[in-house]
């Protein structure tokens, strides 16, 4: 890993459904070419606005597909790059306690704080074999990854539940993911396994247990003047325990033949 969390490139995801050949078919452009000199920006600094959605209609002789694109940014560095930012926390901006329909359309601005939305993470992530890239920094500059080799994230009436397996990396020894078939839960839909109501007690969407050892969406609270770390703070329970003071996070994904 790098020591600095690293730089970026705008790119563009297409996802084409309909009838033909090209049915549900995902590009991401981030795995595509290589970095263009002049675009580039470091994941925690500041970035110009770069979020859009648009869809146009394409034909193919067979068929009349339509197509949906969406402006995200690009990881050229990390890991060789290819990856696309999902998900990212570095500055308390933007409020992640969200209700089910903005964490399924995706909210934030792409240059900054955002979740790019459970309907797009399912689609891309469900079009091919997908690895997922978790990078956090706490208070103190230390930095570390958890990798998952396989990734993908079920549809709306499964809840949006998720699938990871070939952990490796340097946040701990341990995968601080819930275990696959989880579903995810907001806090106006709780699909927990918790009386206690998960997403209301951890202030953010996740996919939460009961309430399991993670929550890249919690409540961001400023690296120092704070004495004691709260329940609703974001987690990576088995890098640094109930003690983590998480000063950035990003998730990321790439094809997992890249």
């Amino acid at each position: 890993m790098p020591s600095t969390l690293v730089s970026q490139r705008r790119g563009i995801y297409g996802l084409a459904w309909g009838r033909g050949a090209h049915t549900e078919r995902a590009e991401n452009e981030c795995s595509k070419g290589s970095p263009e000199s002049g675009i580039f920006r470091n994941i925690s600094g500041h970035l110009a606005p770069a979020h859009r959605m648009e869809s146009r209609q394409i034909g193919d002789g067979m068929s009349s597909n339509v197509i949906f694109s969406e402006e995200v940014w690009c990881d050229m560095e990390t890991m060789g790059g290819g990856w696309m930012l999902v998900q990212k926390r570095h500055n308390g901006s933007v409020d992640f306690h969200r209700t089910w329909r903005e964490y399924k359309q995706g909210f934030g601005g792409a240059s900054g704080e955002h979740w790019l939305g459970n309907s797009a993470l399912h689609r891309i992530s469900t079009s091919r074999d997908y690895s997922l890239l978790v990078l956090l920094r706490d208070a103190d500059g230390n930095e570390a990854h958890s990798l998952y080799a396989h990734f993908h994230i079920s549809d709306e009436d499964k809840n949006y539940s998720l699938h990871a397996r070939g952990f490796s990396g340097t946040a701990g020894k341990t995968s601080s993911l819930t275990r696959s078939g989880t579903m995810f839960s907001t806090k106006d839909r709780d699909n927990d396994f918790c009386s206690c109501k998960c997403a209301q007690m951890a202030s953010g969407g996740w996919w939460f247990e009961a309430c399991g050892p993670s929550n890249l969406n919690g409540v961001y609270y400023p690296g120092t003047g704070v004495s004691k770390v709260a329940y609703n703070s974001i987690k990576w329970y088995y890098w640094k325990g109930p003690s983590l003071r998480a000063t950035m996070t990003a998730m990321m994904l790439r094809p997992a033949d890249f």
